[in-house]
């Protein structure tokens, strides 16, 4: 019984032995402002801030706000945080009136997976 065993349990340690390591895809791991939060329409301008698990490739990776109509809001170009390829943000280009807003990202991290998603945040006067 043990050397029937023994042929498929080989194949599966060799498998393991010699398997890659697993690369992640870049995951949000923090937004600024947060999903869901209340933002008071008197703070200046602030950017979109999204932090990942991965660090990103900045020609593929894009940040696009909406209002609740689904009106895109000018932004500056997205831009990758000069410490680490993990930060992207983008500044609006004029404060946000009152609202709902919604944020919608699409990455490419650094091992070639892309990801994306979207929030909504709260403006109030």
């Amino acid at each position: 019984m043990i050397s029937k065993l023994a042929a498929p349990l080989a194949v599966l340690f060799s498998g393991l032995i010699f398997a890659g390591p697993v690369r992640a895809h870049a995951h949000l791991k923090f937004a600024s402002p947060p999903e869901g939060a209340t933002v008071n329409s008197s703070t200046p301008t602030s950017p979109v801030t999204l932090t990942f698990t991965e660090g990103l490739e900045p020609a593929y990776s894009t940040i696009a706000v909406t209002d609740e109509t689904g009106q895109p809001v000018p932004t500056e170009s997205a831009i990758i945080g000069p410490e680490d390829a993990t930060t992207l943000s983008a500044v609006p280009t004029r404060p946000l009136s009152p609202g709902v807003y919604n944020v919608n990202w699409h990455v490419l991290s650094k091992d070639g997976h892309s990801t994306s998603g979207s929030y909504r945040f709260t403006v109030t006067p």
